[in-house]
């Protein structure tokens, strides 16, 4: 049978670990809220987008309907397909703005067999200017 002492010390260190599995429960609790927050941020990021896009490709619509020319003056037939191209103004992304020009000009070659696409709407400056003579 186990002395009081080694009873006090099994108890104490019961009791310690009742401490950290709390501390790590309202950790956990924390680190869930903030990325529930997260995901609620980025749902209105996309709802935000979505909406741009909407906008954008309503007033192409429109602007072609009426005989503006849009944003690319072409001789395509209405219908063609457009490329929408969504990278950054700024750097520090690594070379993300260099995979979304090369796979836009993939997307060119397979999808438009080379010829440029009737619209073409690009988001962030770095790829628009390599996408510009496209």
């Amino acid at each position: 049978m186990e002395t009081a002492e080694q009873l006090k010390k099994k108890i104490g260190s019961a009791e310690d670990l009742r401490d950290l599995v709390r501390t790590m429960k309202l950790l956990a609790v924390t680190n869930i809220r903030r990325f529930q927050e997260a995901v609620e941020a980025l749902a209105d990021y996309y709802h935000t987008i979505e909406m741009g896009l909407q906008i954008a490709l309503q007033r192409e619509a429109l602007n072609t309907a009426l005989g503006a020319g849009g944003w690319q003056d072409m001789d395509h037939p209405q219908g063609d397909l457009g490329l929408v191209v969504l990278g950054t103004d700024q750097g520090l992304c690594g070379r993300y703005n260099e995979v979304v020009v090369d796979f836009s000009r993939e997307v060119v070659e397979q999808e438009f067999q080379g010829e440029r696409p009737r619209s073409i709407l690009c988001v962030g400056l770095r790829p628009a200017l390599q996408l510009e003579h496209l």
